[in-house]
């Protein structure tokens, strides 16, 4: 972490950690000018679905990437299919949430399989079909006949009893990952031992990896030996919007932000969202235009600060339009963080789905 050896850079998939444009190599491994950056498998593979030039970089404005805080994805992707989720999804999520399907009283058991009632669906057990990695439903992968590409996995419950304990009263269970449907037997790989085990009933369960994690890592300068300070960020049921990385900014007059229309009458006087040594360091200021670029901000969540790679948690907030500028409306929140700011900064980034920013400290 403390010097981004191992890191892929994201544009050329060569396992070498090059230096990002615009920043001062050290070494080609340290980054100088801006030393922050994050590691997101996921982000990295699945905002670029549909457009890859938002990939290499956290935060854009909808056009294109700002180039301040480096995504690496960690050697996790499909060489030739970037936007594959399946090596990401792999190292990143949870994989201890499984949701009931359905409960069946099967006809018969088998060594690897089972076998269900005619009238039992199976195109709701989802398999694992991309064997290719490309991202559509080829004819030898529908497994389950539903005509969807299934990247979830699913597994099956048995519940019954062992001839070794007759005189047990309780069920005891197995558990097998369902590999293949073959009409209507649910397969699997490891064998079971039908001399001693008698399936009473079974149940399906299919896979939800709804948790997720990525890491933001800020690299501290000078230090000998290097050092960095590493947060890991879960999220719930995390989407992949390009508004999700969408930095709010504060515009204020005379000299407003590049692109940004001068500040609107009666706007509080904070040259930058977040600023440090001031009285109100925990205050954070943004402004939006109308309700249409409203952020993704709740209370108990969290704000990143873009620039300097810091999160933050949002107590509280405000929300108020102080006026209009040629016909545009402004609105302006008003936040309260749950410490005073670490560093001035005029980017902060309001993500869904945020549930904990855990520090690790020093690596």
């Amino acid at each position: 972490f403390a010097n981004g050896v191992g890191l892929l850079d994201a544009g050329e998939n060569d396992g070498i950690a090059n230096t990002p444009v615009g920043y001062t190599a050290d070494n080609a491994n340290g980054f100088l000018d801006r030393p922050n950056y994050m590691v997101d498998p996921m982000g990295w593979s699945q905002i670029g679905v549909g457009n890859p030039t938002f990939r290499n970089y956290f935060g854009n404005n909808g056009a294109v990437e700002l180039q301040w805080l480096r995504r690496f994805n960690g050697g996790f992707f499909v060489a030739g299919a970037p936007n594959h989720p399946r090596p990401a999804d792999r190292i990143v999520t949870l994989p201890d949430i499984w949701t009931p399907i359905f409960d069946e009283v099967p006809i018969s058991l088998q060594t690897n399989s089972v076998t269900l009632s005619a009238g039992t669906g199976l195109t709701t057990v989802s398999i694992y079909e991309d064997a290719d990695f490309d991202l559509q439903l080829d004819p030898t992968e529908d497994r389950n006949g539903n005509g969807i590409l299934d990247l979830n996995s699913s597994r099956v419950v048995l519940f019954g009893r062992d001839s070794r304990w007759p005189d047990r009263r309780a069920f005891v269970s197995h558990v097998r990952t369902i590999s293949n449907i073959n009409g209507q037997n649910l397969q699997w790989i490891e064998p079971l031992d039908t001399t001693v085990f008698q399936v009473e009933r079974i149940r399906v369960e299919t896979q939800q990896r709804s948790f997720s994690w990525m890491l933001t890592v800020r690299q501290t300068l000078g230090a000998n030996p290097a050092k960095a300070n590493v947060d890991l960020v879960v999220f719930h049921n995390r989407t992949f919007e390009l508004e999700d990385e969408r930095p709010y900014t504060q515009p204020i007059g005379p000299a407003p932000a590049p692109g940004m229309p001068p500040a609107p009458p009666n706007f509080p006087a904070r040259t930058l969202a977040f600023e440090s040594g001031r009285p109100d360091s925990n205050t954070v200021i943004v402004t939006y235009i109308d309700r249409t670029t409203f952020p993704f901000i709740r209370k108990g969540g969290y704000v990143l600060d873009l620039i300097n790679a810091n999160w933050y948690k949002i107590l509280d907030f405000n929300d108020d339009i102080p006026g209009s500028v040629a016909g545009t409306t402004f609105g302006v929140l008003t936040i309260t963080i749950d410490r005073p700011a670490e560093g001035n900064s005029s980017l902060a980034v309001f993500m869904r789905g945020v549930v904990k920013v855990f520090p690790l400290g020093a690596k």
